[in-house]
């Protein structure tokens, strides 16, 4: 067993979308207690449709969506929009080269096929060539 199997994470993680780009629509936008370290923090929460974990946001991610929502700053009105989200291997953490998950607009040019997030639940994803981008 997989210690990923024994513990899941109720958000997304960067082992979630590998080294696709995943294209998604988001759904809402919560205010949710997000463990940080040894305490508890409110942070914003993004829900894509279809998709049952959320990704805890940071600020570079949210402005992210901003840009893709037409600059509406209100989170509240961001459902329905499209975006990208990948992973980032040049994100450092504590001095040492981690990786995470990043957003962009999904009307930027990607540098590799976007992919539908169907499947992340049960660790099954679909080839290139059944998501149209």
């Amino acid at each position: 067993m997989r210690t990923s199997d024994a513990f899941p994470s109720q958000f997304l993680k960067k082992e979630d979308v590998g080294d696709r780009r995943v294209k998604v629509t988001i759904d809402r936008v919560e205010m949710q207690d997000v463990q940080n370290g040894d305490h508890k923090e409110t942070k914003p929460v993004v829900y894509f449709r279809g998709v049952e974990k959320g990704l805890v946001l940071n600020k570079g991610n949210a402005e992210a969506i901003q840009e893709a929502a037409g600059g509406e700053e209100e989170m509240d009105n961001w459902g329905g929009v499209v975006v990208l989200i990948y992973v980032d291997r040049n994100v450092t953490f504590a001095g040492k080269r981690v990786g995470g998950l990043r957003i962009s607009p999904a009307n930027t040019k990607p540098q590799a096929p976007a992919k539908s997030m169907a499947g992340f639940e049960s660790g099954e994803h679909p080839a290139d060539d059944d998501i149209p981008f």
